[in-house]
């Protein structure tokens, strides 16, 4: 489960905290045995921060749906860091400061692959 970062700018972390608990609990209503894999949203480029939630934010709410993922037992994975340069969106993995190039999506999966094939 992954969601992006387009609330963040408009809502209250606590509102899309909120939105982001109301999801799970859906998901374990419908699927209460399944493996629940919550992963936190990437860092933006300095210069997006203007227009999406600023890396500040990012960070409070994905502490606060790594929390989410303990309550309800989910494996949280943490990917902001892993994009992560100097506070911002590495520039390198990015064409425009939000969406992800190639190389970025090969960290992806190598990322998760460890947690689906454990």
């Amino acid at each position: 489960l992954m969601a992006g970062i387009n609330g963040l700018k408009d809502d209250t972390i606590k509102s899309s905290v909120d939105s982001y608990e109301t999801l799970i609990c859906s998901i374990r209503d419908v699927a209460p045995d399944a493996k629940l894999y919550i992963q936190s949203v990437l860092p933006v480029s300095q210069e997006q921060e203007e227009f999406c939630a600023k890396n500040d934010t990012i960070k409070i709410f994905n502490n606060e749906i790594e929390n989410l993922a303990k309550e309800y037992g989910a494996t949280y994975i943490n990917l902001f860091d892993l994009y992560e340069n100097d506070g911002y969106m590495n520039e390198q993995l990015t064409s425009d400061g939000i969406h992800l190039q190639g190389k970025a999506y090969e960290i992806w999966i190598s990322e998760i692959e460890q947690y689906i094939y454990e």
